[in-house]
């Protein structure tokens, strides 16, 4: 029988991970249950809790640096016992108040990636903002038009400028990769992620501010959406399972800055969230797993040890500490979490 070419690489991977000692790091961003979650980046509490029975009984769930140790040669009998590493990127408070309680209960260690600009910042991150303006229930002028950039753009939402509580419960389960969107409205928001995503952070909030205008909302922000407080995230740190790494100051795209700026966004980052804790942050993550040829040597030269991509795969012996890659969790139950794992690590 003949095997497709997607049917050869899952066999490839499965024989690769039995046969050659590699550990596995995992990306979550939120625990909630809250909707919609058009960018894909929540999980249940319900469902984290099971996907952390899961790596407790099947897995060896360890602190992200002794997968760089041994990585780096220090502990190189580590990587054949198929460790895995939790970490969290970005700082919402969720990751205190509903993450590290079930961190504790099965004694998994994590590591939090916190943009420092967003600790007590009071305001949602810009794609979170952009999901309360435009996938809730209620009603948007018929035509939004925004400069952004330098450009103007306008969308005609026609009949969904009113988007009733029916047909938002309806569209709960609509992600943005899709491609398909049941309303203008869904269009209109992957249409804008694209157009902000690349923007330094104050040219992203002018163009919000234009959207909350026309919107007739404000910048509010929900509970279920917040970021750590510098106090929340003293109180996270504290956490003997808990380890702080770097983000960048604003979140952009590295790759988009010039090497000075991509410099400051790292450093200020860094310096921010320790003046905060009072102690070394020494891991980093890349904001949206983006970076250029010079970003490892500058996140090197910024005093950090070790950085994550979004890049996904298995981190095998040897592999660079400034580029390693990771693979994102989704919301699944456990049964299907550790069917995803099996195709990553042989259990």
């Amino acid at each position: 029988m003949k095997l497709s070419a997607g049917k050869v690489k899952q066999l490839s991977r499965r024989l690769s991970s039995r046969f050659i000692p590699g550990g596995l790091i995992l990306m979550y961003h939120r625990i909630t249950a809250a909707r919609p979650d058009p960018w894909g980046c929540c999980v249940s509490p319900q469902h984290f809790a099971e996907q952390l029975e899961v790596l407790r009984r099947k897995f060896q769930p360890v602190p992200l640096r002794e997968i760089t140790e041994a990585v780096a040669g220090e502990k190189p009998s580590l990587l054949s016992r198929r460790p895995v590493a939790v970490t969290f990127d970005d700082g919402y408070a969720d990751n205190l108040h509903a993450a590290r309680p079930l961190l504790e209960r099965f004694e998994i260690p994590a590591t939090v990636f916190v943009v420092s600009d967003n600790v007590g910042s009071g305001r949602e991150f810009w794609s979170d903002e952009m999901e309360r303006l435009l996938l809730q229930p209620g009603s948007l002028p018929s035509q939004l038009r925004l400069g952004i950039n330098g450009q103007k753009f306008e969308w005609n939402l026609g009949e969904s400028a009113s988007y009733s509580a029916s047909a938002f419960e309806r569209d709960q389960k609509w992600r943005a990769v899709q491609g398909t969107d049941p309303t203008p409205r869904h269009r209109l928001c992957r249409e804008l992620y694209r157009l902000l995503q690349p923007l330094e952070a104050g040219a992203r909030e002018q163009a919000l501010a234009e959207l909350r205008a026309q919107a007739g909302s404000s910048a509010a922000v929900r509970e279920t959406h917040r970021f750590l407080t510098a106090d929340e995230l003293h109180l996270l740190a504290a956490d003997p399972l808990i380890e702080i790494g770097g983000h960048t100051a604003t979140h952009p795209l590295l790759s988009r800055l010039a090497s000075a700026r991509q410099r400051d966004e790292i450093i200020q980052g860094r310096l921010a969230l320790e003046r905060i804790l009072e102690r070394p942050v020494t891991s980093f993550a890349y904001p949206y797993g983006d970076h250029d040829d010079e970003s490892p040597a500058l996140v090197r030269e910024a005093g950090f040890t070790l950085a994550c991509t979004t890049r996904r795969g298995v981190v095998r012996p040897e592999a660079d500490q400034f580029t390693l890659p990771r693979v994102e969790v989704r919301d699944w139950n456990g049964r299907e979490f550790a069917a995803w794992l099996a195709h990553w690590l042989y259990d």
